[in-house]
């Protein structure tokens, strides 16, 4: 699977999820929250695709700004209704976090470290059918696993992982991709999972710059995954 990925700052996991929590005052509540999270998170308010503003406390994305925030992008290889099915999802509440790393970069003398960032997107049912939608988008990037080539970013890699048994449905990818120039490294984990009404989108992003590994893994996405669950 692929995604929009400007400079590698847009790139978004999508995470479905679902249980008692459909109403709009339910879904906002249902979003992660620093306390969620074991590490050093802290919220980022901030909306880099947004001239205006700042994510609302609620997390509510009001519908005239719910298509700045990061699309999905599919490739090429996959059919036209996965690609239908990625373009119109438009979500309806947004939460982003940064982590603190042991050996946190920045930009742009600073050219050896981290960055971890955490993004969860949320969407009911209310205009949408979420399993013909899944049912479409899943092959959809199935068929995009695999090499990827170099392009604005690349070359890299996305390959099916295994998480914990969660939801209705699931599917989960880690796309492992070199910054252009090969200045850095990006490990993003992506899950899908569909359960009832509700589609939640969750992103971990691991960016290292330097001769370093990943500081994030898939225990660490895996426990973000089930505690996002867990609040619907």
């Amino acid at each position: 699977m692929t995604r929009t990925l400007p400079t590698l700052s847009m790139v978004v996991i999508l995470l479905a999820g679902c249980g008692g929590a459909t109403s709009t005052e339910g879904l906002s509540d249902a979003l992660l929250t620093v306390g969620d999270l074991s590490g050093d998170w802290t919220e980022n308010r901030g909306d880099p695709s947004s001239p205006d503003g700042t994510i609302p406390a609620s997390g509510s994305i009001p519908e005239d700004k719910r298509e700045l925030l990061p699309s999905i992008e599919i490739c090429d290889a996959a059919a036209a209704t996965g690609k239908a099915a990625a373009d119109s999802i438009e979500w309806e509440y947004f939460r982003q976090f940064d982590m603190t790393p042991v050996d946190p970069f920045d930009p742009p003398s600073d050219r050896e470290g981290h960055k971890i960032f955490l993004q969860e997107f949320m969407l009911s049912d209310g205009s949408s059918d979420l399993e013909q939608l899944t049912a479409d988008l899943f092959p959809a990037m199935e068929a995009c696993l695999g090499d990827i080539p170099a392009g604005e970013e690349g070359p890299g890699t996305a390959s099916t992982i295994e998480i914990g048994d969660v939801g209705d449905e699931s599917l989960a990818v880690l796309t492992q991709i070199e910054e252009a120039g090969g200045r850095g490294q990006w490990f993003i984990y992506n899950a899908i999972v569909r359960k009832g009404s509700v589609l939640l989108s969750v992103v971990l992003g691991d960016v290292f710059i330097g001769n370093l590994r990943p500081e994030m893994n898939l225990e660490d996405f895996d426990a973000i995954v089930q505690s996002a669950v867990a609040k619907l």
